[in-house]
Formats: C-alpha cells, structure tokens, sequence
C-alpha cells in the first residue's frame, strides 16, 4: 500500500477571517479560504455553508459547529479543506447534525484535533451512550 503525504505551508502573514455565531442565509467561504471560527458556529435550518477545496479552517478550544441547515466541503486529493485547532493540547468540539434538516456532505476533508469534552456522553445524558466517553468528531441523530 502506497502511503502519500503531504505538507501545508502557511507563508507569512496569513490573513485570517474570523467567524461565529448563526449563518442564517447561504454562504459561500470560497477556495483557498482561511478561516478562524473564533466562538460556536450555528448554520441555520434554510441555510447552506460552502467550503472550496483548499480552504484552512482553525477552530477555538472547545468551540463546536451545530448543523441544522446544510455544510458542503468541496475539497479534493489535491487541496483539501483542513479543520483543525489552534493547540493540539485544546482541541475544538466537533460537528453536531441533530435535525431532520440537518445535512452533511465532505468531500476531500482533513479533521485533526477535534474532541475537547473528555465525558461528552456522560455531560450529555440526552445525547445517547458509546463505548467511548469523548466528544465525537461528527454527532448524527435524528
């Protein structure tokens, strides 16, 4: 098995945009966008986020992402869309699709450092049970 890998470089200064709070209406973040989701991030029922491939996402400790509408990652082989955290010592939460409205489609996708609440199905009784106690990368239910 051919095992490829590959590094990203991030050339000085990159330019952030920071984001958080309700996306209420369709948003397009672009390819090759570098996004900071400095706070929880809620997509609402009628509204679509879309990610292009190439596309760095840093999120906040803790910080988690509550889909009720719908996320689209378009990344590929050649230039994914990255998630991951600011300190591999705090991740970021993770994804939460809890609605029928809900929608997730990844396509080209890199999560790394996700899972901040050690306990999360036991701080979250409502949530079900697992065999394992930290919080998933990507909750689905219905």
């Amino acid at each position: 098995m051919d095992k490829t890998s590959s590094t990203l470089a991030m050339t000085a200064p990159t330019v952030w945009q920071a984001v958080s709070g309700d996306i209420t209406a369709s948003t397009d973040w672009g390819r090759n966008a570098r996004i900071h989701i400095a706070g929880g991030l809620g997509i609402a029922p009628e509204a679509t986020l879309t990610i292009g491939s190439g596309s760095v996402i840093l999120v906040d400790p803790g910080v988690g992402v509550s889909v009720e509408g719908c996320i689209i990652v378009q990344g590929t082989v050649e230039n994914p869309v990255i998630f991951t955290c600011q300190d591999r010592n705090a991740p970021w939460g993770g994804f939460l699709l809890e609605t029928g409205s809900s929608q997730g489609e990844f396509t080209g996708a890199i999560f790394t450092g996700s899972g901040a609440d050690p306990d999360w199905f036991g701080n979250n009784p409502d949530h079900g049970h697992s065999h394992r106690h930290e919080q998933p990368l990507l909750y689905v239910s219905n």
